[in-house]
C-alpha cells in the first residue's frame, strides 16, 4: 500500500512538473512548431530532456534505498539477500507512466494553434 501511495505521489510530481515546464515553454514550441517542427520531434525533446531526469534520480535513490533496506534485514535473524529485480521495475513502471505522461501533455501543446499562443502577448 506503501509502494501505491509512494508512486502516486511520484506521478502527481512527474504531472505538475511536465505541465509548469509546458506552461513556461509554450512560446519556444510554438516557434520550433512555425520553424517546420513536427509535434513528434518536440514530444522527443521533452522526452529526452525527462529521460535523464528520471535515470539521475534513480541513480541517487537506488543506493540509498539499498543501504536502508539493507541495515533494516540485518536487524532480522533470518537473512534475505535482496535482488535488483525490484529496483529495475521501479524504473521502468517509472519511465514508462512517465513517457506516456510526458506524451499526452506534450502532444496537446504540439498540436496546438501555434499563431494562437504566440499572439497572446
Amino acid at each position: 500500500m506503501a509502494t501505491i501511495l509512494n508512486l502516486v505521489i511520484v506521478f502527481l510530481g512527474i504531472f505538475g512538473m511536465v505541465a509548469f515546464s509546458l506552461a513556461r515553454r509554450i512560446k519556444e514550441i510554438s516557434i520550433r512548431k512555425i520553424l517546420g517542427a513536427e509535434a513528434k520531434n518536440i514530444i522527443a525533446l521533452f522526452l529526452k530532456e525527462y529521460a535523464i531526469l528520471i535515470l539521475i534520480a534513480n541513480m541517487i535513490g537506488w543506493p540509498l534505498a539499498y543501504l536502508a533496506t539493507d541495515h533494516w534485514l540485518s536487524n532480522y535473524s533470518y537473512r534475505m539477500q535482496q535482488d535488483i529485480v525490484p529496483y529495475a521495475s521501479v524504473l521502468v513502471i517509472v519511465f514508462m507512466s512517465a513517457f506516456v505522461f510526458i506524451s499526452a501533455l506534450c502532444f496537446r501543446v504540439a498540436i496546438a494553434n501555434p499563431v494562437r499562443n504566440l499572439k497572446m502577448e
